[in-house]
């Protein structure tokens, strides 16, 4: 069995979002918190959303990282 967990960055600390059963979920999941940084017309800089992470940078001082890692559950 699978699980997928959706880890996040500032840049400063780690934390996990959450663990999810389907790789969608935690894509929806990484989807939305990527929207709700990238629609406050922040970040200039380097944006990318994939299947498996996304990542804002504005070259100056805010830094987002999100990545979904597979875990195998024997």
């Amino acid at each position: 069995m699978k699980k997928f967990i959706l880890n996040y960055t500032d840049g400063y600390h780690i934390k996990q979002i959450g663990c999810y059963d389907t790789m969608s979920e935690a894509q929806a999941v990484m989807r939305q918190q990527y929207s709700k940084y990238n629609s406050k017309g922040w970040f200039m800089g380097l944006r990318e959303l994939n299947d498996t992470s996304a990542r804002l940078y504005d070259k100056v001082i805010e830094l987002h990282v999100w990545s979904i890692a597979t875990i195998d559950i024997p």
